[in-house]
């Protein structure tokens, strides 16, 4: 067992880099759902107020969504360090490495990596104000300098700041697993369960991105960015798949590359088995014979043993989850469709 003081150590230097939002997430007594929402909720009244002060009607689904945004990405990256460190603890038995090694892989693995961090939601941010300030439902309703242009500017970098560093550091964290099974797993081709966790990884990293885009498809039923919300349907969906990919990269290495040697192992003493076996007269080398059967049957079984550690409860919960952030999308889109109709 991992000591708990070198562990909780760990866990606390690496909480201390965290972003305020996260840290004021996890210092709740209450489960971290509750922190986000309080955080949307924050959000939430300061749009509509400061909308009430400029003089503006706030508008209560694109302000909603907007504020949960701004409070599902903190409260999900609280969720997916605690899952991570899981996963982690599920691999311990799969892992060569001591104790100690182990507790320093689990703040390894979790760590928020500032800089980073920084320069993915710096970009994210320059992009929102570029297409907020493109956007002709929102320029063409407010003339440069309106207060409320400048609201929206803070709504959209707000979210998608927070939502563009949680979903880097997600597959960030997808690559860390990577590496930790290239580097420290125990495999064996014939029995992957110990590996598990790996596959299980990819498909928590892919659940974040996925509801943060099921969110944001909420905006269809409003009409607000109609042009936005397809391009970041694709660009989310393959962001998930790439996270179903990453963390099990590097173990499917490990395990190509010993079911290759083994079957290369077998196919040498099939030639050295098959020999005696073809020689022999009928009815003799009959121990050659089960030798020989038996190294067939393990072949069979290593040409067949999978490459990937996925098992189909993986594969089918990865589909259900891309299945929400697609029906959200669609089902946004009907909706729209709907109200479009009646009002015509």
């Amino acid at each position: 067992m991992v000591e708990t003081g070198v562990l909780g150590a760990h866990e606390a230097s690496s909480s201390r880099r965290l972003p305020w939002t996260q840290r004021f997430v996890e210092a709740l007594p209450v489960a971290p759902l509750w922190g986000g929402l309080a955080l949307a909720a924050a959000q939430y009244l300061f749009i509509v107020a400061y909308k009430l002060l400029a003089g503006d009607s706030p508008r209560l689904l694109p302000d909603l969504v907007f504020a949960l945004m701004v409070g599902y990405s903190p409260a999900a990256s609280v969720y997916a360090r605690r899952a991570a460190r899981g996963c982690l603890c599920d691999l311990r038995p799969a892992l060569d490495v001591s104790e100690a090694r182990f507790a320093e892989l689990v703040e390894e693995v979790n760590r928020w990596h500032v800089p980073w961090q920084r320069a993915f939601g710096v970009v994210a941010a320059i992009v929102s104000v570029i297409v907020v300030l493109n956007e002709p439902g929102v320029v063409g309703r407010y003339p440069p300098g309106h207060p409320v242009l400048l609201l929206w500017v803070w709504v959209n970098v707000a979210a998608i700041w927070l939502g563009t560093r949680t979903v880097a550091h997600e597959i960030m964290v997808s690559r860390r697993f990577a590496r930790l099974g290239r580097e420290h797993a125990v495999v064996d081709v014939l029995d992957q369960g110990p590996l598990r966790p790996f596959a299980r990884r990819g498909v928590q990293g892919a659940l974040v991105p996925i509801l943060l885009i099921s969110i944001f498809s909420l905006l269809f039923v409003s009409g607000s960015a109609g042009d936005a919300v397809p391009l970041t349907q694709v660009l989310v969906v393959a962001v998930s798949a790439v996270s179903l990919l990453i963390p099990v990269h590097g173990v499917h290495r490990r395990l190509a590359e010993q079911k290759r040697d083994r079957l290369a192992r077998v196919a040498d003493a099939v030639r050295q088995a098959q020999e005696p076996v073809l020689a022999a007269r009928p009815g003799e080398a009959t121990a050659e014979a089960s030798h020989l059967h038996a190294l067939l049957a393990l072949r069979s079984q290593l040409e067949a043993a999978r490459e990937w550690p996925w098992d189909v409860p993986t594969l089918v919960r990865f589909a259900l989850y891309v299945a929400i952030g697609l029906g959200s999308w669609l089902g946004g889109a009907l909706v729209e469709r709907i109200v479009d109709v009646a009002l015509e």
